[in-house]
Order: structure tokens, then sequence, then C-alpha cells
């Protein structure tokens, strides 16, 4: 009763307010009503710290100077052997990827050979439920801790049946082309892309607008920064040019972990309907001379109208998220490196030394003029490192070059084409933009390459292109024509996954169409093949769920109908 006397004439603290002074104060109050005992220590940095033990846990607590947030941090989740820190690297990006607040890290202890994994959680206190926020940030640390160990099992299995304690780089060693196009052909996901700057070459709020939304032409009215302070910008010129980048990085260095943007704007074809997209900024981590940071757009849905459905895509949240490399190095230092790599492919061409050259240089030593080749060197390089954002520019400059010229090329040089518009299409396929996925890869079509048919047939079904269907029947058509004097054991393997994949294509749009007799038909068929067993079962499962769906609602429907008015 005393206590809730106490708040009615205790004014609560506003953001302004809040002060390492006061974070001191609210922790530890909240720690000795967690029966915690405590113990602060100051640095000359004047970064204050405090370690406690919480049920069955170890944490801390850093207050920085100047920051309204404290730090809680778990501080040993978990640890294993040393020769594992592939595998922790790896899973802790899997998890900071997918974590919408703590943030997960490691540190190598050479004395013991073990990595020590760490939980960082940034929270905001305030004076009336400064201990409930502290006690249920620490129980979800411990169900995050959970489900990293139980990660880190599967993982550290996985790597002994495959024999290798990088599993990321074992995965990269598979041809690129293919992984992504069976990865979009089971998931449909979408894998987060990247993109690259510099102090030359900022990335702009236009860039992100126009690449990851595909509105080149929105007119922005207001752009409000938030960081330690807010900042507001009513310039159009200057939001438009507006530097990503710049909340989070001073002086080619991080100066905070996070910062949000929010954005109203319009579009020329709707100039009396203001949109809203808020954006987060998050600092990522750090290599040799590159910093990358992670850009997670929003785009807000618009209120239903008589001439705007909830169907519409206007009604529906919207959201898109990039990796970005901000590149440290000059561009002199970038075209050092390619210039070398493309004079070592046209030496070894000019000696016949062919046999020798890597599959980058192969694609490059087919293209004289530099300007094109450098553009597939780049463009190529952060394709296979899934940054796709920033590969676009690069392959699109090499296409338009080639294009004009395309009647002039020897067929090598036509090759190279092909590969850079297959390696075009990727990219949007990766993004969701299938119209502009499916305007590169029809250049591909009739080209007898596998890789190519397999993703030109992904892009018409995932955009739902009513020549899918016929597409793929004139295709096992051909296959079968071509096989119909080969016994099914002489098939080579890639003519077989072929043709698995254009019945497990076909019976996926036959669902879609609802037409389920003749999916049923097709998959009891590909039953007979161990291979395609799991995914036919998983299939048959849900046209009987469509079935039983589809009879609820005609008896719904035929219940209505039938009952007084």
């Amino acid at each position: 009763m005393i206590e809730k006397i106490k708040r009615l004439f205790t004014q609560p603290l506003s953001l302004g307010d809040i002060t390492s002074d006061t974070n001191k104060q609210m922790v530890t109050k909240a720690l000795k009503e967690l029966n915690c005992e405590v113990e602060w220590t100051q640095e000359k940095s004047g970064v204050r710290f405090v370690q406690y033990d919480f049920q069955r846990g170890h944490f801390g607590i850093h207050l920085f100077p100047g920051t309204k947030m404290i730090e809680l941090t778990y501080l040993y989740i978990a640890d294993t052997d040393l020769a594992n820190v592939h595998l922790v690297r790896q899973l802790c990006n899997e998890m900071n990827i997918n974590s919408d607040g703590p943030r997960f890290c490691y540190t190598l202890n050479e004395a013991k050979n073990k990595v020590d994994i760490h939980l960082f959680f940034d929270l905001l206190l305030d004076s009336d439920r400064a201990k409930d926020i502290l006690s249920t940030a620490m129980s979800n640390l411990f169900g995050s801790q959970n489900a990293f160990c139980q990660r880190l099992d599967t993982v550290e299995k996985e790597a002994k049946e495959n024999e290798t304690d990088d599993l990321e780089a074992a995965k990269s060693d598979v041809e690129r082309s293919c992984y992504m196009i069976r990865e979009q052909e089971v998931t449909h996901q979408k894998i987060a892309p990247g993109w690259r700057q510099n102090d030359n070459k900022p990335a702009s709020l236009t860039q992100w607008m126009d690449v990851a939304f595909g509105m080149a032409n929105f007119v922005p009215s207001e752009l409000t920064i938030v960081t330690n302070e807010i900042h507001h910008l009513a310039d159009r010129q200057a939001i438009e040019v507006f530097d990503l980048s710049t909340p989070l990085i001073e002086g080619g260095k991080f100066v905070r972990q996070h910062a949000m943007l929010d954005l109203i704007f319009f579009l020329p074809s709707a100039p009396d309907t203001r949109q809203r997209m808020t954006i987060s900024l998050q600092q990522v981590g750090k290599a040799k001379d590159i910093l990358y940071y992670r850009i997670t757009g929003t785009l807000l849905p618009l209120p239903a109208t008589p001439s705007r459905s909830l169907s519409s895509v206007e009604t529906n949240v919207r959201m898109e998220s990039a990796l970005v490399a901000y590149d440290l190095r000059t561009d002199k230092q970038l075209n050092d490196e390619f210039i070398y790599t493309w004079k070592e492919a046209q030496s070894k061409l000019a000696n016949g030394q062919e046999g020798e050259l890597t599959d980058e240089e192969c694609l490059l030593a087919t293209v004289l003029l530099q300007p094109v080749a450098s553009y597939l060197y780049r463009g190529r390089r952060l394709y296979l490192q899934k940054r796709y954002v920033e590969a676009i520019p690069h392959l699109f400059n090499a296409f338009y070059r080639l294009f004009y010229d395309f009647t002039t090329l020897n067929n090598s040089a036509k090759e190279t084409f092909l590969e850079i518009c297959f390696m075009l299409g990727s990219c949007h396929m990766e993004m969701l933009q299938y119209d502009r996925a499916f305007f590169f890869l029809s250049f591909t079509v009739g080209r007898n390459n596998i890789r190519y048919a397999e993703t030109y047939i992904n892009c018409l079904v995932n955009m739902n292109d009513f020549r899918a269907l016929a597409t793929i029947e004139d295709m096992l058509n051909d296959v079968y024509n071509s096989l119909r004097d080969i016994e099914d054991d002489q098939v080579e393997e890639p003519l077989q996954d072929f043709r698995r994949f254009l019945l497990r294509r076909k019976s996926y749009v036959l669902i879609g169409l609802q037409r389920l007799n003749e999916a049923e038909k097709l998959l009891r068929e590909m039953l007979k093949n161990q291979e395609d067993m799991e995914y036919a079962k998983q299939e048959l499962a849900y046209i009987q769920y469509l079935r039983t769906a589809n009879q609820n609602e005609k008896k719904a429907s035929d219940t209505s109908q039938g009952a007084p008015i």
C-alpha cells in the first residue's frame, strides 16, 4: 500500500531524464528486489559495470555514458572446443539474423582451448517496471541459451557427418547456382540480399527504395532519424541522397549498435496518399577493411477503402532486409585487384594454358573490353557471396555493353552474355522480383542448359504465370523423346534429376490450379521413386487437406443457403 501511495506523488521518468546515474539507481533497486547481490565497478572511460547471479546464470550489466539504454549480458551460456569456432561463428550469425533482441557473440579462450559464447540484450528501463523488465529479459535469455545449445549440438553432428569443421565453407564449395535453384524450388524463402558502399559510393535512401521496394520515383515528405538524439529532415533532396550508413558509421568506424529511421512519402501515382516506412539499421560485425550492417525496412499498410480491398498489396505489411558492406578500401584498390586477375586470365589464354584457368578466369578471358570485364568480375564475386543488391548494378552494366554488340560477339563471348543473364535473373529471383527475373532469364531459353531451364521454370511457377504448365509439359516431352531408346539405368544422372525436377514442378502447378485428381495421379507415380517419396507424401497429404477444406466450405455454404430467413 505504501508503494502505491508513493507512486501517486512520484512523477514518472521521461526519456530525456534518463542518465547513467538514474539507470544505476533503477538497476540497483531492481536487483535487490530480485535478491541479487550488487557491487558496482567503474572504468576510467566512465563505463559502469555490475556482475551478479540470478537463478542458474551469471549476468552482468554495463552502463555507458550518454546512452539511455543498459546492456544486459549473460556472460557464459555455453562453450565448445576451439576446433568448432567455424560452427560457432555460423550459428551466431544464424541466430542474430533471426533475433529481434538478444545478440550472440563468442570469444576465444586459448588457455583452455575453448570457445566461450555470450548473450547481450539492450534494454530501456523505467522506474516502475525495472524489476519486471530485467526479470523477463533474463528469463528470455535462458530460453535463447537453450535454443542455441540445441542448435549447436545439431550442427556439431552435421559437421561430423560431413567430415568438416566449417559447414558454411563446405556448402559454398557446392556449385552456387544449383543450390539457388533447389532453394527457390523447395522453400520459396528469400535470402537476405547484400549491398556494398564506401565513402565515394554511399548507400542512399533512393537506392534502398528502388532496389528493395521498386519505388525509385517516391517523393519524400519527412525523415526522422532516431539515435541517441532525434533529428528531422524535411528537404526533399537531402532525404533522397541521405546516406544510410551515417547513423552507425563515422570516420570508418561504428559509433553505435543500432538506429531507427521513420520515412513519410507518397508516390506520384497517388499524390494525396501519404505512406510510412520504418527502417531499422543494425550493426552486424566487421572484417578486414569491411564494416557490415543490416537494413530492415517495413512498409506499413494503408487502410482499406471501397477502392482499396483488404487483399490488395497496399493493405498488407511488406518487409525487406539487406546486408550492407561498407568497404573501407578505395576504388583504386578494388580496381587493382580486378586488373591483376583479368591480365592473368588473358596471359594464360595467350600462352595456350586454358586448362589452368579457374572458373572466374575462364569467364573473364572471353571478355576483351576491360570495362566490361571489370563489371563482370565485381558482379560475379558479389553474386557468389549472396550480395545480390550490390551485384545487380555491376552485372547489368556488363549486360548492357554486351547486349548491343551481341551479333558481333564470338561464341565464347555469347556464352558469357548468357551467364550474365542467368546471374541477373537469379539475383532478382532471390529478391522475389520475378518480373525483372523473367526478362533476363528469357534470354537463356532453348540453350540446352539444365541450370538455365530449371531457373526459368522456377520463375514462371513462382510468379504464377499461366504459361508455366505448358512450358513444363513441353520440356517433359523433349526429355522423354531424348530418352526413348535409352534404358533407365543408363540415363545420365543430371538428366534424371531434371526429369524429376519437372515432375515436381508439374505437380505443384496442378495443385495450384486445383486440378487435384491429375496431381494425385502424378504424385502416386512419383511414390515409386525413393528420392521423390518424401515430397510426394507431403503433397498428397496437402491434397487431402485441400479436399477436406473444400468439402467443409461447401457444407457451410449449403447450410447457409438452406437456413430460413
